[in-house]
């Protein structure tokens, strides 16, 4: 998918589709809700996505997972340490698409597609950047590098997730 040329999803099956990084965020948070039952969550996210009125397709679900997946999906790299949470991190992300990008989330709307892509191409020097890169550090071997491995423990249990898997929402 080209993201400078292709259309952008915004319907599904003719239905206008919510297409915000809000909206993503929304339903996933929606879908962590413990209190919620799961048609509570399935309604929740017709109410998110849709305005309510839904495709009447059995494929909704899929439609939506696939588009949280975003254009360039890869299976494989779902696995791995997890190196970012979408509501501890909030604050950071706000900062660093302000630092690299001037773009203010708060107030800015984007396809979800093109914040995906701005995500991950956020530079080294933001301070999500360098929180996901000590989360995924691996210890370095030897007994020089004892102090080393010591301090990134420590900052590795500071920023340390417990959290779920996108495969979790859906």
């Amino acid at each position: 998918m080209n993201l400078l040329l292709d259309e952008l999803p915004v319907t599904c099956e003719g239905v206008p589709f919510n297409f915000d990084f809000k909206a993503v965020l929304r339903f996933m948070k929606t879908m962590e809700d413990p209190e919620l039952n799961e048609m509570q969550k399935a309604l929740s996210c017709i109410t998110i996505f849709f305005n309510g009125q839904a495709p009447s397709s059995e494929n909704v679900w899929g439609f939506i997972k696939d588009f949280i997946a975003g254009p360039d999906h890869d299976e494989d790299s779902d696995r791995g340490v997890k190196s970012f949470d979408w509501e501890i991190d909030s604050g950071r992300i706000y900062s660093s698409f302000l630092q690299a990008y001037a773009i203010d989330l708060r107030t800015s709307a984007l396809h979800w597609w093109i914040f995906l892509q701005l995500l991950s191409d956020l530079p080294d020097d933001t301070i999500l950047k360098k929180i996901m890169n000590i989360r995924q550090e691996k210890p370095k071997k030897g007994k020089e590098w004892a102090e080393y491995n010591a301090t990134l423990a420590k900052l590795q249990n500071k920023y340390r997730l417990n959290t779920l898997s996108l495969d979790d929402f859906l």
